[in-house]
């Protein structure tokens, strides 16, 4: 057992990071330790096995085996969307820990607000969340904006003669978007000067923010009869 620190958090995502002073780990012990390699989610397929350990079922030290049931699912939050792996084990409603596929490598984080509805054990798919957990690791804060959002494809655009961009749904409060101006049904077409036509694009762009930085961002507001272009300067934050 060793004193840690919080390097940092996420609130977004419910996550963070902690350090230990490796001075207070006895060389006897550090070399009994093994590091978990991470591994690729988007390559973990329905069906196969995958292995909990941590806290899955409400109680430390607990080990569960199952099959990923689904991998297709993925949840929205603020500023981005995530994968997220289901399995055929069941929940507690304070479900932590992490989730290994057969060879042993990290595909998983479980959280305890994955698959309420369900009742079965799901967790963030580790490639998901690859970019928030380097940036902890290295003690920085993640970049957040505040917006809850979908897509407006090319396809989707043509057809109901809108913007295509990033579909604000929901603004979260005290945010910087909310604070610079962003309102629900607002359409995000530039992200720093840089085009948004997926959701991978403006993850990818927010990811190379920092927190304090003042970026520049336009957005579609539909008026009575057209979409008016604006935009906004917002300072990037952290939660």
């Amino acid at each position: 057992t060793c004193t840690a620190t919080v390097k940092k958090k996420d609130a977004n995502i419910g996550m963070a990071i902690v350090g230990v002073d490796r001075s207070l780990i006895k060389d006897t012990t550090w070399d009994r330790i093994k590091v978990a390699e991470l591994g690729n989610s988007n390559v973990l397929s329905q069906g196969k096995t995958v292995i909990a350990l941590g806290n899955p079922f409400g109680y430390s030290d607990g080990m569960g085996i199952g099959i990923a049931s689904s991998v297709q699912e993925s949840v929205m939050l603020a500023d981005g969307e995530y994968k997220v792996i289901v399995t055929d084990m069941p929940k507690s409603a304070e479900s932590s820990g992490i989730l290994f596929n057969i060879d042993g490598a990290v595909v998983g984080i479980i959280a305890p607000d994955l698959g309420a509805d369900t009742g079965v054990l799901s967790a963030y798919g580790i490639s998901s969340i690859k970019s928030e957990i380097e940036l902890m690791s290295n003690a920085k804060e993640v970049p957040y904006i505040g917006i809850v959002g979908t897509m407006i494809t090319e396809d989707i655009a043509t057809a109901q003669n809108i913007p295509e961009g990033f579909c604000v749904t929901e603004v979260e409060a005290d945010s910087p978007a909310m604070k610079a101006g962003i309102q629900n049904g607002d359409i995000l077409t530039e992200l720093a000067g840089e085009p948004v036509t997926s959701m991978k694009e403006y993850q990818a762009a927010l990811d190379k923010m920092t927190c304090g930085q003042v970026v520049h961002v336009t957005v579609a507001r539909n008026g009575r009869d057209t979409y008016t272009e604006l935009e906004f300067d917002v300072t990037v934050g952290s939660r």
